[in-house]
């Protein structure tokens, strides 16, 4: 959908909501504004729209608060941030915060039309379409694992049971799950992502209670992933059975409940058996979770991949910079082949965007990778990499692979967390 989107604007500036709203309706867009991002969240809860612009810069929460919120509950819902950054760099950092892509202040007219069309169109792309979507990163590539990963997704949403995803941190496992919803027939319904391990209280907020509304209740008829389900308390684990038992949503202090249809994926990168088998995690809820069970490998077992996972990783941030799809040399590709992702796909991915943002188009050569690539190249022209770089950049992957735990970071690289600090500046 190019033309006739529900596009929301936000910015605390008057004039600039006058222009940009002029602009897009004049171009057959359905337009509102908000001047602040308390006023976007109102709107948002009104009723879908197709894209959010907003201004990274306002009193109170920022443009980041918002993406971050319509990143956790609309998922349809398309950004582009607005930003004032005088750098490239800065304005991907925006982007990298949630945001489909960034328009920088002072802007055209014809570059804000290109970037609203370039993003509706990649966007709508990843839809949900009833059929299941091969474009998802964990997906991508030729190799035995991803095969057997596609197999096990088209099995996955042709049925309704329980489904366990073990994947490595870094490895983008909740892309699974969507891929799952995607080709399902849940596709138009609700998908909703919960991070247990950030629940205050994990059974009210699920099942609900006189007071509290349900995350379950309000995910019927579509699928509810729990990030981490081990995090759950002994009683939240035993009101999840009831809703495996039952088909109900049992809320706290009791009562009948209502009755719900709700696909549940549960995804951990844990020893789900070693937690069952210390009392963290009750077996029956095990054995009902992991009806069906999907094992994901992380790059390191799968490099063959990497071309793939490269080139389209490369093509989404060209399309979404408005740039032409730049070309990489072998040496460059072999680099990225021949070092070990700690961070995973989380790492490969940060590192292409970043690349392909730097060069704007012109063809990458090992130079234009940061310091561990070209180090591993053994580059002999261009600059080389100190020590410091190399450390520098070891500790960011440590800190990738561990999901930016600190302490666990220190304690595998064998120094405290004073010392990591002070490396790094984290």
């Amino acid at each position: 959908m190019t033309e006739g989107a529900k596009i929301l604007v936000v910015d605390d500036s008057p004039a600039t909501l006058e222009v940009v709203g002029r602009i897009l309706r004049q171009s057959g867009h359905s337009v509102e504004t908000a001047p602040d991002v308390t006023g976007a969240v109102e709107r948002l809860d009104g009723g879908p729209l197709n894209l959010v612009i907003t201004d990274f810069r306002m009193p109170g929460a920022d443009g980041l608060d918002l993406v971050r919120h319509v990143r956790e509950n609309f998922p349809e819902t398309a950004v582009v941030m607005l930003t004032g950054f005088p750098s490239i760099e800065g304005a991907v950092e925006a982007v990298k915060g949630g945001a489909e892509a960034y328009l920088t202040k002072p802007f055209t007219q014809a570059e804000l039309l290109n970037t609203v069309t370039t993003v509706l169109q990649a966007f709508e792309g990843r839809r949900p379409q009833g059929q299941g979507t091969s474009t998802a990163l964990p997906l991508v590539g030729r190799s035995e694992a991803v095969r057997a990963l596609r197999a096990a997704v088209e099995v996955a949403a042709a049925g309704s049971n329980p489904v366990l995803i073990e994947a490595p941190v870094g490895s983008e496992g909740e892309a699974v799950a969507r891929a799952i919803h995607d080709g399902s027939t849940r596709s138009r319904n609700a998908f909703t992502v919960v991070h247990c391990e950030l629940l205050l209280d994990p059974c009210r907020e699920l099942f609900g209670s006189e007071k509290t509304a349900s995350l379950v209740e309000g995910c019927d008829g579509g699928t509810l992933v729990l990030r981490a389900p081990e995090a759950l308390d002994i009683v939240a684990q035993i009101h999840l059975m009831r809703l495996f038992q039952e088909s109900r949503c049992i809320p706290v202090g009791g009562g009948r409940g209502p009755s719900v249809d709700v696909r549940v994926v549960a995804l951990t990168s844990r020893d789900l058996e070693r937690q069952a088998g210390t009392g963290h995690l009750r077996r029956d809820l095990l054995e009902r979770l992991s009806e069906q069970r999907i094992r994901m490998v992380g790059l390191a077992s799968r490099s063959e991949d990497v071309v793939d996972l490269v080139h389209e990783i490369a093509s989404r941030e060209s399309a979404l910079l408005g740039c032409a799809t730049a070309s990489w040399s072998d040496r460059a590709l072999d680099a990225l082949v021949k070092v070990p992702w700690l961070g995973d796909l989380t790492d490969l991915s940060s590192v292409v965007q970043a690349v392909v943002a730097r060069v704007a188009g012109r063809p990458i050569e090992v130079v234009d990778l940061p310091a561990r690539f070209r180090f591993n190249a053994s580059v002999i022209e261009g600059e080389i990499p100190t020590l410091r770089e190399m450390e520098a950049e070891h500790i960011r992957a440590v800190l990738l692979k561990v999901g930016d735990n600190k302490t666990e970071a220190a304690r595998l690289l064998g120094i405290d967390r004073k010392t990591l600090r002070s490396k790094v500046g984290v």
